[in-house]
């Protein structure tokens, strides 16, 4: 059974977690770099459990994170969670020096990746927290009420100083604000400037939607009146010419369709209509609807079918067109005489279909790009070229189905194979 999406926030949250990997990381060379130097174990040790216990609650993070909703949800779980890092720092801080300690940049960071996601009130308050808590563990090492450790044996007893303390402590606090203010602005000048390229996207996709939807209207009667005048007989000098219009209004016809979908699919607009399905039966019927092509084309699809194929949960007609799309290029590519291998076999959890034929082949180089739109193959003779939307629709309708599609090809004149394989469980 499929899981539940992640909304935004638990993503934004997890993206912590994986920020807060990095900085477990950073720490623990930092501390084993200053222990080569110092070679003070208990310093190390006590470190080391301070940063194992980091380590320990960012591995629950995401099982809370997806397990309960309020969790991510409420920003005062971000501010517990961000106050728990600062105490992490604080413990480290502690630890390694106190107010030598090299770790006093880690609460700026913190601040940093707080403010970048637009919890500028949750920063503030964190600064607070972070500057009291460092002025006060200095502070208790000042007064030795805790006892001071050195990382690095380093002369004279600064830490000892309660003015030095303080004005770190201040330091710390105005240096936090000023990194909140800046990063914050960045941040939102960042944000406003994805809105308005995304308005524009939007904007540039209506319009172009608006030309498609019109072009529609006139392609459809050039069509049907061609269709008219090729069916009253008309003169010999007459017919390739009303062919060609015909052909050529079809093929604009059949683009701007391409077209409509894919913006339908990009914009999230697209819905699937899942029912089980029988592949094989789909793979039928796409056969036999181009049948006639494949006549014309003078070549052979060959059927491989495995027996006892589990049923999937598609989009039947968006499903149904992938195969048309595959097997038109694969008809379209190939040499007369050749042959086209359609097969279906259930790998893992996956039913996964290839469509293989015998022709012009794929260069290296193009395979990454082929299921992009408008890209064509640079060695595709003119008469075979594309639009350069069939493979790209193909995509986006395996992606919105959970799928996914691929091509494999031993270079030019060694054919090529088109597969894409769906979750039996979808």
């Amino acid at each position: 059974m499929s899981s539940k999406p992640l909304s935004e926030n638990q993503l934004l949250a997890l993206r912590f977690v994986q920020l807060r990997w990095a900085a477990i990381f950073s720490m623990s060379l930092i501390v084993l770099a200053l222990f080569l130097f110092s070679q003070r174990h208990d310093v190390f040790i006590n470190s080391f459990i301070v940063i194992g216990v980091a380590a320990i609650y960012n591995l629950l993070f995401p099982f809370l994170i997806k397990r309960f909703f309020f969790f991510t949800e409420n920003r005062v779980f971000t501010y517990f969670r961000s106050t728990a890092d600062i105490i992490v720092v604080t413990l480290l801080i502690h630890f390694t020096g106190g107010v030598e300690s090299p770790f006093g940049f880690f609460y700026l960071l913190e601040l940093a990746a707080i403010s970048m996601y637009s919890f500028e009130l949750i920063a503030v308050l964190i600064s607070s927290q972070a500057a009291f808590l460092y002025w006060v563990i200095c502070s208790l090492e000042a007064y030795s009420i805790l006892p001071h450790y050195r990382m690095v044996d380093t002369p004279g007893t600064i830490y000892y100083s309660q003015a030095y303390v303080n004005s770190k402590g201040l330091a710390l606090f105005f240096s936090s604000l000023l990194i909140i203010y800046i990063v914050s602005y960045l941040a939102k000048k960042l944000r406003d400037k994805q809105h308005q390229i995304e308005a524009m996207s939007v904007a540039q996709a209506d319009f172009m939607n608006m030309v498609m939807h019109e072009t529609k209207t006139p392609l459809t009667s050039i069509l049907g009146y061609t269709d008219l005048l090729i069916d009253k007989n008309p003169m010999e000098n007459q017919r390739d010419p009303l062919a060609v219009i015909k052909r050529q209004a079809k093929r604009i016809l059949n683009m701007v369709n391409d077209l409509l979908s894919l913006a339908r699919i990009e914009s999230g607009k697209s819905k699937l209509n899942k029912i089980d399905c029988d592949l094989r039966d789909i793979a039928e019927r796409a056969i036999e609807e181009i049948d006639p092509i494949v006549k014309n084309s003078g070549v052979e699809i060959v059927k491989e079918f495995e027996s006892s194929l589990p049923l999937v949960k598609v989009d039947e007609d968006k499903v149904h067109e992938i195969f048309i799309n595959l097997l038109s290029n694969a008809v379209k590519f190939s040499n007369k005489g050749g042959k086209i291998f359609v097969s279906i076999s259930l790998i893992g959890q996956e039913l996964t279909v290839a469509v293989r034929d015998e022709g012009l082949g794929i260069e290296k180089k193009d395979l990454p790009l082929i299921f992009d739109k408008f890209y064509r193959a640079s060695k595709e003779s003119v008469e075979r070229k594309g639009t350069g939307l069939g493979l790209a629709l193909c995509r986006s309708v395996i992606e919105l189905h959970g799928g996914r599609i691929w091509a494999a090809s031993a270079g030019p004149g060694h054919g090529s194979v088109f597969y894409f394989a769906l979750p039996v469980q979808a």
